[in-house]
């Protein structure tokens, strides 16, 4: 019986073990998804202000000519 007792503790120590290694690995895992999120959305951000920069500008743009065609 203690033999058969010892045995399990030491399949449970050995999946313990298992467990927690697992665990970090998928908290490395979260950890690099997370930083990808805030990269992904950071470059969305950028290239968003970007647009709304070019499209600023051609409505400018587009305005002037307007005003020089009407003063014409």
């Amino acid at each position: 019986m203690k033999e058969i007792i010892e045995k399990q503790i030491l399949e449970w120590q050995q999946e313990l073990i298992r467990q927690k290694e697992q665990k970090e690995k998928a908290e490395k895992l979260l950890a690099e998804s997370n930083q990808n999120i805030l990269v992904l959305t950071g470059g969305i951000q950028f290239g968003q202000a970007q647009l709304q920069k070019i499209n600023s500008k051609n409505d400018e743009v587009l305005q002037i000519e307007g005003n020089k065609n009407e003063k014409k």
